[in-house]
């Protein structure tokens, strides 16, 4: 694991080919968290998502969703 870039609002770890990202907010909590998919194309993702019953939101080449405790889940590409 390994820091690749960090500010004083985010922090990202690198693990080879995949990352986790945090992000600093107003009041301790984890909002939102990201996952890091290989071969990620935002366009399937959302379908996916959609089938389930999940209607994402997409940011650019980033897709938000709420997970069932209400956090905000964010997918990127690794």
């Amino acid at each position: 694991m390994t820091v690749s870039r960090s500010s004083s609002t985010s922090c990202f770890l690198d693990f080879g080919a995949d990352f986790l990202a945090l992000f600093r907010g107003n009041r301790p909590e984890m909002h939102p968290y990201c996952y890091s998919i290989r071969d990620y194309s935002v366009d399937s993702a959302a379908q996916k998502l959609r089938s389930l019953g999940i209607e994402p939101r997409t940011e650019g080449n980033r897709i938000y969703f709420p997970d069932p405790d209400g956090l905000r889940v964010q997918l990127a590409s690794s």
